[in-house]
């Protein structure tokens, strides 16, 4: 389930959008044009958060899991604010940064005609 979230959060990202209510409707839901699907940045972060979050999730389940420090409890869930901010978000976000401080693909003309292929099929 994590997997598919994920997908149709990075789909969603682009300018191409996706299909929410697949197989019911036929109809795509237009992207939020953050990004496309061409920027190595973007598709890193969202890399890291899945793979962070399929570390977290293994982790549970052996036996001598690894403690983090800051839990908070919500009811019978217990989340470690720390590995969440730490080690998911801080990392992305310095990726998402540093794809504004240097991803220019106007100056690779091999990115750049992939943008407009992409731009063109909407």
């Amino acid at each position: 389930m994590v997997g598919y979230a994920s997908h149709i959060l990075s789909d969603h990202l682009g300018h191409m959008g996706s299909n929410l209510f697949w197989p019911i409707t036929k109809s795509r839901t237009p992207g939020l044009k953050l990004t496309e699907s061409a920027d190595p940045y973007s598709n890193f972060a969202v890399f890291w958060l899945s793979i962070t979050t399929l570390f977290w999730q293994m982790n549970a389940y052996v036996p001598e899991p690894m403690v983090f420090p800051w839990i908070l409890k919500l009811g019978a869930i217990a989340i470690s604010v720390f590995y969440v901010v730490i080690i998911m978000i801080l990392p992305a976000l310095l990726i998402l940064i540093l794809r504004h401080k240097y991803w220019r693909p106007s100056s690779d003309p091999y990115l750049e005609n992939l943008l407009r292929e992409e731009l063109l099929q909407i």
